[in-house]
């Protein structure tokens, strides 16, 4: 399944300030697995929500209903948001 703008990810938590930089906390429920989720700009609108690298995203999968941290590795101006796990599987 592919991202939806109507099932963005939800900000939980937003810091203010720049020192020291603290991130963001976002939650995002959707059918795709984490792997898919880490896809390049997956988030299509992630500048427009106010994303931003080094952001943590709490992922739920609510097909296998398992839980993933990620964290946002890019952000494109104008543009999508890219996310990557926080935990890497051997």
């Amino acid at each position: 399944m592919a991202y939806s703008t109507t099932n963005p990810p939800q900000m939980i938590s937003q810091t203010f300030g720049s020192v020291p930089a603290r991130p963001n906390l976002w939650s995002y429920a959707s059918t795709d697995a984490i792997a898919v989720v880490c896809g390049s700009s997956y988030v299509s609108n992630g500048h427009a929500l106010g994303m931003a690298v080094g952001d943590v995203v709490f992922v739920l999968d609510t097909t296998s209903t398992l839980g993933s941290q990620a964290y946002v590795s890019a952000v494109t101006t104008g543009a999508g948001a890219t996310l990557l796990s926080s935990f890497t599987t051997t």
